[in-house]
């Protein structure tokens, strides 16, 4: 692995016996304090979570997943995923994510920590074909799930950010066209903000809101057949999920001022 410039933190061997006893294990602690501080820390209100629930755990074995979301504080995961339960945290087929090498990979501990988490360091500017982009579509060819905030880092000033094309590629490139569950959530920079002081507060409101699935096999179908090149089908599919989590926004902003 050439372009993160610490330790890769998956193993060789696929997977070894202690990856499957320490990958759990830091899995449920960390889900053990989100649940805890989503549920008892903020006033959160989660709408269509059930719909989530069902996807998780009632998805044909084959069917792979990809979940989208806004990035609005360096919390978003895992706190966004205190929502879960036990058994799915531990079912086999908890998310795989994507985290930027620079801030999450910098030291073996912390490859090791996050690479346990199933987060899988990422190089902005590196593009769509990395190391990092290519496990993750490993993953989804596998049938699993994969989170990914479009947007490509942080959006401190709430602004209108064109979403990075990686994850049109995992769509378009999967053998089996993945399921895609987006999801905004407004709230999350004032429980730990991005301004100084980097704190976290208490008691702060927050909104979650999971929209309806998206299947674009139809649509990755339609242009494969009108011979549209590999760029093209993801600059469409990534147009269509920005413009997706767009009207989302509107809805989620709605739910948070009536919270």
């Amino acid at each position: 692995m050439t372009d993160v410039k610490c330790r890769w933190p998956f193993p060789k061997e696929k997977w070894p016996l202690w990856w499957r006893i320490c990958s759990p294990t830091v899995i449920t602690i960390v889900g053990s304090i989100s649940k805890f501080w989503l549920r008892y820390c903020t006033q959160v209100s989660i709408h269509n979570e059930e719909a989530l629930h069902e996807i998780l755990n009632n998805r044909p074995k084959n069917q792979s997943l990809v979940t989208v979301a806004n990035h609005a504080s360096c919390i978003d995961d895992p706190l966004l995923f205190g929502m879960l339960t036990y058994r799915e945290y531990n079912s086999g087929r908890f998310r795989w994510s994507l985290g930027a090498h620079n801030i999450c990979f910098t030291t073996n501990f912390t490859s090791y920590f996050f690479g346990l988490g199933q987060v899988i360091p990422i190089v902005r500017g590196e593009g769509v074909h990395q190391a990092g982009v290519n496990m993750a579509l490993d993953r989804l060819d596998e049938g699993g799930w994969v989170h990914i905030f479009p947007e490509g880092k942080v959006n401190v000033e709430n602004e209108f950010i064109r979403y990075k094309w990686g994850v049109g590629r995992l769509i378009s490139d999967c053998q089996h066209i993945p399921l895609v569950v987006p999801i905004y959530h407004v709230g999350m920079d004032d429980v730990l903000p991005t301004r100084k002081p980097y704190y976290p507060r208490f008691g702060e409101k927050l909104t979650v809101l999971i929209g309806d699935p998206i299947d674009f096999t139809e649509m990755v179908i339609k242009l494969r057949n009108e011979h549209k090149d590999a760029l093209e089908i993801r600059e469409i599919i990534t147009e269509r999920i920005q413009t997706v989590m767009e009207n989302l926004s509107k809805e989620a902003h709605m739910l948070h001022e009536d919270l």
